[in-house]
């Protein structure tokens, strides 16, 4: 696989390297994807505990607004 960057992300990954935080470029490229996984599973658990929670306020007949948007907040941060 061949992988185009900008010349400024080529700047960013060669500093990387050159700082000896990591042996290759790959390397940083590896780790950069492992992180973007993470994030992307991270995002899904929120959403399915967002979802997995909302059939329950709706049921009770109360959605209290600041935890629903303390909710949304977390999942658009990526932090739930």
């Amino acid at each position: 696989m061949n992988v185009s960057l900008t010349p400024r992300l080529v700047d960013y990954v060669r500093q990387k390297v050159d700082a000896g935080l990591y042996g290759s470029s790959s390397e940083v490229i590896r780790d950069a994807l492992r992180l973007m996984d993470e994030r992307d599973r991270q995002k899904e658990a929120a959403l399915i505990a967002l979802r997995g929670d909302e059939p329950r306020a709706a049921d009770s007949g109360v959605i209290d607004p600041v935890d629903l948007f303390d909710k949304l907040k977390n999942v658009v941060d990526g932090r739930m």
